[in-house]
């Protein structure tokens, strides 16, 4: 064997040697692996949930996490409640209209009533002053006073009897006191009837121009034929210094209108003074009084003048007050006495024999 061929087999040798070194070097890595997978265990259920807590703290000690800023706290406040307390009803209060001494004058009040009673309060009866009976209550009536008066108006308490009432008066002319008065008779509330009356009215011709829409030739003319026309005459009087009385009443019962008039103005005629003469007039009117009630109130309209001849009659029995229709006690029926009445200035003529 040369040189060469020794050197050719020594370059194989070492050749076979290099790679066999390096397949050594790849392999064992590889079978370590495989030993080591081969040596390794399977955990225990107590190892894994041990391990399992271990990461989760360190999962918890890792993450960590800014907190959201916390909503404002707020402290609710309630409001408390009114406290209420029950009470019965209460009806509305008329609060008058107050007027000074200073700006108002007992002239500028008499004017006052002078205007709303002559117009009536622009209403017609059974209206009067603008309070309609079985219509108008309590408060319609303090509203019409206290338009001009600083009085009280008490409303009349609740009675036993039919009908509690109230009275007010005025004056209508330069007066020491009233000289006309208001009557108010309520119902449940509401105004059933209403009587006015004025007294003295031949020496007061202020109130005489006030009050002209009343006389009979006006009131004819306004409302028409009556149903019924009422008279008693008084011609023979107990004192000689007095003047013979007659009472004349005009009834319109299906409008709930009843006028009365009391006055002088009889004549006596005849040589055996077998006749009085009658002519009604506001010239010798002594009393005017006008009594309304309301459409439902079927009381008849002659009951509502007691307290001027029916109570009269009742303590002196003797004395025959009570007034008779015109018709039995004249020689005139309603339509006669409508005809020759619509004209100022009538009189009827009547047996004196009847009246004593």
């Amino acid at each position: 064997m040369n040189y060469k061929d020794l050197l050719s087999t020594s370059e194989i040798g070492f050749s076979i040697i290099l790679i066999l070194l390096i397949s050594h070097s790849c392999i064992s890595p590889i079978n370590a692996q495989r030993e080591e997978l081969q040596n390794l265990k399977e955990p225990t259920i107590q190892e894994m949930t041990v391990e399992f807590g271990k990461t989760e703290e360190t999962i918890t000690r890792t993450i960590v996490r800014t907190p959201s800023p916390a909503p404002p706290s707020i402290t609710p406040t309630f409001e408390p409640l009114e406290k209420r307390t029950p009470t019965k009803a209460v009806y509305p209060v008329v609060t008058p209209t107050v007027y000074s001494t200073s700006h108002i004058t007992e002239s500028e009040i008499r004017s006052y009533w002078q205007k709303i009673v002559t117009s009536n309060a622009d209403c017609k009866l059974p209206c009067f002053l603008g309070l309609q009976p079985g219509f108008s209550d309590w408060l319609d009536v303090e509203k019409l006073f206290s338009e001009i008066d600083n009085g009280n108006f008490i409303r009349p308490e609740p009675s036993n009897g039919p009908f509690p009432y109230e009275f007010r008066d005025i004056c209508l002319s330069e007066c020491d006191g009233h000289d006309f008065v208001f009557e108010f008779f309520e119902q449940d509330g509401t105004i059933q009837r209403i009587s006015a009356r004025t007294e003295m009215i031949q020496y007061r011709t202020e109130v005489a121009e006030v009050l002209k829409s009343y006389r009979i030739d006006n009131v004819l003319m306004q409302y028409g034929t009556p149903s019924k026309v009422l008279i008693h005459v008084k011609p023979f009087p107990n004192h000689k210094d007095v003047e013979p009385e007659y009472t004349l009443n005009i009834l319109y019962p299906e409008k709930g209108i009843l006028l009365h008039y009391w006055g002088n103005g009889v004549s006596i005629l005849g040589q055996d003074n077998t006749v009085a003469r009658v002519c009604p007039s506001f010239d010798k009117l002594i009393v005017f009084t006008l009594f309304l009630r309301a459409e439902n109130d079927d009381t008849p309209l002659e009951d509502l003048t007691v307290g001027t001849e029916a109570d009269i009659t009742e303590v002196l029995p003797g004395l025959n007050l009570s007034p008779r229709p015109i018709e039995k006690t004249t020689n005139m029926s309603i339509s006669d006495f409508y005809t020759q009445f619509r004209s100022p200035g009538a009189c009827f003529d009547t047996p004196t024999k009847i009246w004593k």
